[in-house]
């Protein structure tokens, strides 16, 4: 079997699409190391914590910005400083790009160099380049995963994201995307095919959960927001004016982390009408069993925004697979998902609280109609959105390396369009 390199420039145990290619390129028996930056000290504990568990190396680059890596870690912050002047000096250069925006991005391409493979696969922008300069000194094959238009998403540079992707994605043997519409994106700029591998997960995450016709449908509509964090601008503010505007029968339940401030806005926004519970975050191997006492998924994503509007994360396909109904903003990404899942949830044209109230009444008072719903959004988890069918893309399109490990390479290395 073949070697892979897995390019993760954030903590591995919160990029769940490499984490996926990680477990099962490793179960069918490719040697596989992972090469990360960690850059929190609880997460970094968690991303070892998950690598004992897994039959895959892990080596990572730890920047703290306490303890023995302080050091290392304002280093790397001045170097990022001098790239990003440098950026906007002029100096477009693709190398001078993730300098400035990968701190310690020297320290994680020796990683990569160091470990001789045969597919080197990027994920996100910032690790393309590390992949591919890899991929380039040890004459192996290149995979990206584009998990989101960063260029787009108002978070990154896109002067950095666009000089990254016009020098690298056109090197590259395959690309993945995380939506049709994404792949499209990427086909009109760089005339470069994608595949779209859905953000889905393992049906055993599932552990021993009853499907949704098994469990008790009384009491509260409880509804179930999930994230990292939470923050403006994400939808929450609207949720949560619409449970007050319900009231009586319906909860709101969070799970992330939370500052008492946002926390104290939220709960301002609902007044006394609004029952809200604000609940730690949980590993998501853990995670979607914790979905069997909700009822409803939010996935409250802005139908306007450049990169959101047109992805699909991970929240609708999570929530499919615990048996909830998912509410949803009409963005082209979900629009694509929930058209594949006929009627596991609904879809609100705009992000507003009026917009939320009418279907979450229904399903208050309707709880056979919660039920459909609940039985559809599991039963499409079951046939067709579940990492157990995706995979099977997936390792059809890292097939080439394995042949190619083996002497058998007669595959084109890369596709282009047009």
């Amino acid at each position: 079997m073949s070697r892979t390199c897995i390019v993760c420039p954030h903590h591995i145990s919160s990029q769940p699409r490499s984490l996926r290619e990680a477990d099962t390129l490793a179960k069918e028996g490719h040697e596989v190391v992972v090469v990360s930056r960690q850059t929190d000290p609880a997460r970094s504990l968690e991303d070892r914590r998950l690598a004992e568990t897994r039959p895959w190396e892990l080596r990572s680059v730890v920047l703290h910005r306490s303890g023995p890596t302080r050091g290392r870690w304002f280093a790397t912050a001045a170097r990022s400083e001098v790239a990003r002047r440098l950026l906007r000096a002029g100096m477009k250069s693709a190398g001078v790009a993730v300098a400035s925006a990968v701190r310690g991005a020297s320290a994680l391409t020796q990683l990569a160099l160091d470990w001789p493979a045969d597919l080197y696969i990027g994920h996100t922008q910032l690790g393309l380049p590390i992949a591919a300069l890899a991929a380039e000194a040890h004459g192996a094959r290149l995979g990206f995963d584009c998990e989101d238009l960063l260029a787009d998403s108002g978070t990154d540079d896109p002067r950095t994201i666009h000089s990254i992707e016009a020098e690298f994605i056109g090197r590259c043997d395959y690309v993945t995307t995380a939506s049709q519409a994404m792949a499209d994106r990427l086909e009109t700029r760089y005339r470069v095919a994608a595949d779209v591998l859905y953000n889905v997960f393992p049906l055993r995450l599932r552990g021993d959960m009853p499907p949704p016709s098994e469990r008790p449908q009384d009491g509260a509509l409880r509804i179930h927001w999930f994230g990292q964090t939470l923050g403006p601008g994400r939808g929450l503010e609207e949720a949560v004016r619409a449970v007050g505007e319900i009231g009586e029968g319906v909860e709101l339940h969070f799970r992330g982390r939370v500052s008492s401030d946002f926390r104290q806005q939220l709960e301002c926004i609902g007044g006394e009408n609004a029952a809200l519970f604000f609940h730690e975050p949980l590993p998501h191997d853990d995670l979607i069993r914790a979905f069997e006492r909700y009822h409803v998924g939010l996935a409250l994503e802005r139908p306007t925004h450049p990169n959101y509007g047109v992805t699909v994360t991970n929240k609708l396909f999570s929530y499919a697979l615990g048996g909830l109904a998912v509410l949803a903003t009409d963005t082209e990404g979900q629009r694509e998902a929930l058209s594949k899942m006929p009627g596991a949830g609904t879809l609100v044209p705009e992000l507003r609280s009026g917009a939320l109230v009418e279907p979450l009444v229904s399903w208050r008072d309707d709880r056979d109609a919660l039920a459909a719903a609940q039985t559809a959004a599991w039963q499409r988890a079951d046939r067709r959105f579940c990492w157990d069918v995706e995979q099977e893309r997936f390792l059809t399109l890292v097939q080439p390396s394995v042949d190619h490990a083996v002497g058998r390479d007669d595959a084109p290395r890369r596709r282009k369009v047009g």
